[in-house]
């Protein structure tokens, strides 16, 4: 297994905690990028889920490999920290139906937003919750306030389009768009 330097090993424990994700025995070196793998809660999750950090800037090339690579090993979901990335890059990812991927970049991880006491704390709610919320409350699930997935705290959280999470103080409920 390879070496973590200590600013790879504070990214992936900030990473993991939030998410209630733990990292594999292994770790292994793809090309020029580390690949983790990741367990979570749900089993049937955690095989198909990885993690990947670059140490440099993820342009288009690289941001290639690794689309490759993770449909070669059908993963359905890697998350990506580099400390910058190309809009060429984010591109790659995009419209690809077997494979989610999340590109934190590393000023994204550096403050941790979800310890102010300023930034709402939000749980995700199950498929269950969520279709009694709709039945009780008389409406669809995009008839909700709207966060977006593109919010620092939903990234940070992993939360989806779709999804519908409770604010913890207001008790709100918001749907992921």
């Amino acid at each position: 297994m390879p070496e973590l330097d200590s600013k790879t090993q504070r990214v992936l424990s900030f990473v993991f905690a939030k998410r209630g994700w733990q990292a594999a025995t292994w770790a292994h070196v793809v090309g020029n990028f580390l690949v983790v793998r990741v367990q979570q809660p749900a089993p049937s999750e955690a095989v198909s889920t990885a993690l990947v950090r670059f140490h440099d800037v993820l342009g288009k090339k690289t941001a290639v490999a690794i689309r490759d690579w993770a449909l070669a090993k059908k993963k359905r979901h890697v998350v990506i920290s580099v400390p910058g990335s190309t809009s060429h890059a984010s591109q790659v990812f995009q419209n690809l139906p077997l494979l989610k991927a999340e590109i934190l970049q590393d000023a994204d991880l550096l403050f941790d937003r979800t310890r102010s006491r300023l930034v709402p704390r939000y749980w995700l709610l199950t498929e269950q919750d969520t279709k009694a919320l709709e039945e009780e409350r008389k409406l669809e699930r995009l008839q909700l306030p709207h966060l977006l997935a593109s919010d620092p705290v939903a990234r940070i959280f992993g939360f989806s389009p779709g999804q519908v999470v409770r604010n913890e103080e207001t008790h709100e409920f918001r749907v992921v768009v």
